[in-house]
This record gives C-alpha cells, structure tokens and sequence, in this order.
C-alpha cells in the first residue's frame, strides 16, 4: 500500500488536497469531452484506501455533512428548472416516463434477482432499489454542458418524482420483507388489509407518507420565507449587493432545511427541490438569485462530494 502524506494530516490539508486533485483530474476529462464528474470519481478512488490512501476511511465519516450539503444544493438546483408554465406543457410526458421507467426498473431487476436467488425479499429489496435514479450525478453533468429546454425540465421533474416515488416503494417494500427475514413470518393479502398480520397496510404506509408529505410541508415553507426574504433584499438593499446578500440568506436557509429534513429522517432532495420550485414560481424574477448561488456555492461542494464518493470506493470487493 502507497502512502504519500504521513499520518495524522491535519483534515483541513486532506479536504484541500482532494478537492485540487479531483479538479485537475476533472478538467483533464472534461478535455477528452469525458463529464468532470468521472473525473471527480477516478480522483477520489486514486486518493482512496484503494490506492494511494491519501484518504483514509475516517475522512469520510467525519465529512458526512458534505454530502448532505451537496444533496441538498443539487435539490434547490432541480427545483430552480421547474417552472409550473413549462411543467403544464409536460406534464403528460412526465409521468408517462415515470411509470415506465419505475415499473420496467422494478420488474426486470426484480424478476432477475429472483431467477438467480429464488428469494422473494432479496427480489422486492432489489427491485425496489433500482427505481432510484442518480439526481447528483445528474444534476452536474447538466450544469456543467449548460443545458436548458424542455428535455432538462422533463429530466429533472422525471427525477424529483421518481425520487418520491422510489421513497414510498422501497418503504413499503422494507415493511413487507423485515419480518420475513427476521422472523420467517408469513401474512396473505388479507391480512394487510385488515391489520391481523406483522404489519398493517396503515403502518406500511404511513412512514413514507410522512417522509413525502413532511418533505413537501418543509420544502414549501421555506421557500416562501426565501422568496420575502430575496424581495426585501430586491427592495432595500444597494444593486451591488443584492446577489451576495440573497446569496448568504439562499445558502443559510438550504442548510437549515437540509438539518431539519435529516434530523426527523425526511428527504433532504426533495425538501430544497421543493424550495427551489416555490423560489422560481412564486417570484420569477429570483431565478437569477438561485443561479448566483449555486454558481458560487456549487463547485467546490460538487468536486469535493463526487471526490469522496470515489474514495469510499472500495475495489477490492
């Protein structure tokens, strides 16, 4: 195993050492027309316990708070790209992609485990996982060609409610499958329904309901307080400081509401998604607000969350 830096490296020195690597190795893909994102990713699998071990396992713990930032960043950047004028015009494409690729996810990933495993859980649990998609690596690629237009919108509301959907599913799909495995339990559909088996249809449900709706709830008054806050400073604040100022209250509040979502255990994407959106739609005129910000914010959170994303990477398994 390769050691470059000694032991005990002060943390500040390993972030600031990944974060310049990774965007070295980023500018060089994104010069053989590769997505920087890769090139985020291969850094932080070289810095890694998998190569040079730059990065120990250890940072990443203490780091968990970045990629809770990053998420959350990229929800208000989903949420900015959502204009209800143009998800009117959509909307039918929209959810006709998020059924078919929800249900052609679930049902071929889950038919496959189950012809490999003969296990139903292990089936369901897999199924239900590969309806996720990727918001982050998403979300970076789009910003960084500049894409905008009808295919963006669609795309980012397709994984917003997918997000939502993949929520409710997978908790669903938890509820079912635990008893099975922990207890060897069985229970008929009749059962669900009435109550009288491990778990009841209400208790199935109720959790990722909560999440969801909980998300929305936060997501909506937060995004209201953002757009009086953004106006007051689009009043009475100089022209010259209008952008940094709305810039701190923007990134202020999308750390509050990422905190909050994690603290009752709601989802941090959709919680800002839903901020962004409220932003965009109730005051138009803040887009340009919401831009700055993950402009200025952005970068340096994206390369060091992809970074360490690579580095929790561990080849040899």
């Amino acid at each position: 195993m390769i050691e470059l830096f000694p032991e005990g490296l002060d943390i500040l020195a390993l972030v600031g050492i990944v974060i310049l690597v990774a965007y070295i190795v980023g500018q060089v893909f994104r010069q053989l027309r590769i997505p920087q994102v890769v090139g985020f990713i291969v850094a932080g699998t070289l810095l890694g316990p998998s190569f040079l071990h730059v990065v120990p396992n250890e940072l990443n713990d203490n780091l968990t708070f970045v990629t809770e930032l990053a998420l959350g960043l990229i929800g208000f950047e989903m949420g900015e790209h959502l204009r209800f004028s143009e998800l009117r015009k959509l909307g039918k494409s929209i959810l006709i992609i998020v059924i078919l690729q929800a249900i052609g996810a679930f049902t071929f990933v889950a038919g496959g485990v189950y012809l490999l495993t003969n296990s139903v859980p292990a089936a369901l649990v897999f199924g239900s996982i590969a309806m996720a998609t990727a918001p982050a690596a998403t979300v970076d690629v789009l910003s960084e060609y500049g894409a905008e237009g009808p295919m963006t919108t669609t795309l980012l509301a397709v994984i917003g409610i997918d997000d939502a959907l993949t929520l409710l599913v997978f908790s669903m799909t938890a509820a079912i499958v635990e008893p099975l495995l922990v207890n060897g339990a069985s229970m008929s559909f009749g059962d669900l329904l009435s109550g009288q088996g491990e778990i009841s249809l209400i208790e199935m449900i109720e959790l990722p309901f909560f999440e969801i709706g909980g998300s929305i709830l936060v997501g909506m008054v937060f995004g209201f307080f953002l757009t009086q806050v953004m106006r007051r400073i689009n009043t009475h604040h100089a022209p010259e400081r209008r952008q940094h100022d709305a810039m701190s209250v923007s990134i202020a509040m999308i750390f509050i509401a990422t905190g909050l979502s994690r603290s009752v255990d709601m989802s941090l994407i959709l919680t800002t998604m839903v901020m962004g959106l409220v932003v965009v739609n109730r005051y138009p005129e803040h887009g340009h607000f919401i831009r700055f910000t993950i402009e200025q914010a952005g970068p340096v959170v994206y390369v060091l969350f992809f970074a360490l994303v690579g580095a929790g990477l561990d080849i040899h398994v």
